[in-house]
């Protein structure tokens, strides 16, 4: 008998250990006393007078209060307690626990999942928990693998590399979601992550875009498909060559970027300095005016209708 979900609300203060302070009080008092002893010393060293208790004190608690600051900015912040990871525990067939710690965003969605259920249906957490899963599932189901209860019959064109949504879909109902490849002895690859579609004859030699030429694999036996077809040496050629052709995409995007800032930039300036001529003041003595010519920061003058400016 499993007993019934609680939500339990735990303060991370509860657990976390009190730290005595960096220096006691009665170690200030060792320190305040091993001072005083040093400087008195010293001065006795070099023939002075005897240093009156009051400096002695206000020495000692300058030193003293200095190696605190110090200690106490290289010491290390004190441990926050770990909180324990998520785990599923089976308890029996078809059953199991779930501990795991939610924050504050999750406690309030399950919250307001709640109010918005109203008397609709249960309400308690393992049926909610559960049909926010079944519609996660359901969304990603549809974005990866185009599952849908109502297919819609569109054009197929089997001579390109993109794969069609009704064949995303045959293929993945006919593979179930996982990997297809088989070892030496017989048995499936059971990965059903990160899967990919795979031409049996590749595109590259003629093979099509159909369901009947596409197969599931994970990226490694995907790896392992495209060496034993063509070669190691040529797929770490191409893979060089798509790096090369990624950065210099990258550069290129880059560069575009920079430009268009340097347009917007010399626009601004140029609106500014037409907005300045169209209440023109007068010019300083030797330096005619001249309407119509803006003078840019760094440049010479150049007319405001000109249409070579960079």
């Amino acid at each position: 008998q499993l007993s019934p979900v609680t939500v339990v609300p735990t303060d991370s203060r509860e657990s976390a250990k009190s730290e005595e302070p960096l220096c006691a009080s009665d170690e200030s008092h060792k320190v305040r006393q091993v001072v005083s002893q040093v400087v008195a010393a010293a001065a006795a060293k070099c023939g002075a007078e005897a240093v009156p208790q009051a400096m002695l004190a206000d020495i000692a608690d300058a030193v003293a209060e200095t190696i605190v600051s110090a200690a106490a900015a290289v010491a290390p912040a004190a441990a926050q307690p770990a909180e324990s990871p998520a785990k599923v525990t089976p308890r029996s067939a078809g059953r199991f626990a779930w501990q795991l710690m939610a924050d504050q965003e999750m406690q309030e969605l399950f919250e307001e999942a709640q109010q918005l259920l109203g008397r609709a249906g249960p309400r308690d957490l393992q049926t909610v928990l559960k049909r926010g899963l079944q519609k996660l599932v359901e969304s990603l189901r549809k974005a990866r693998y185009a599952a849908t209860s109502k297919p819609r019959q569109a054009p197929v064109n089997a001579n390109g590399r993109h794969v069609p949504r009704s064949v995303v879909r045959a293929v993945s109902e006919r593979d179930g979601c996982q990997c297809t490849f088989m070892g030496p002895d017989g048995r499936r690859c059971t990965e059903r992550s990160n899967l990919q579609f795979d031409h049996v004859i590749p595109f590259a030699r003629g093979g099509r875009t159909t369901a009947d030429n596409l197969r599931l694999l994970c990226g490694p036996h995907n790896q392992h498909e495209a060496e034993r077809v063509f070669g190691p040496e040529n797929i770490r050629e191409q893979r060089a060559a798509s790096r090369a052709r990624s950065e210099r995409a990258k550069t290129a995007k880059a560069e575009q970027v920079l430009c268009t800032v340097g347009r917007s930039d010399r626009g601004q300036r140029r609106e500014g300095e037409q907005g300045k001529s169209s209440h023109p003041q007068s010019a300083p003595p030797g330096c005619p005016s001249r309407p119509g010519n803006a003078v840019l920061p760094g440049g010479p003058t150049r007319s405001d209708h000109s249409h070579n400016a960079p």
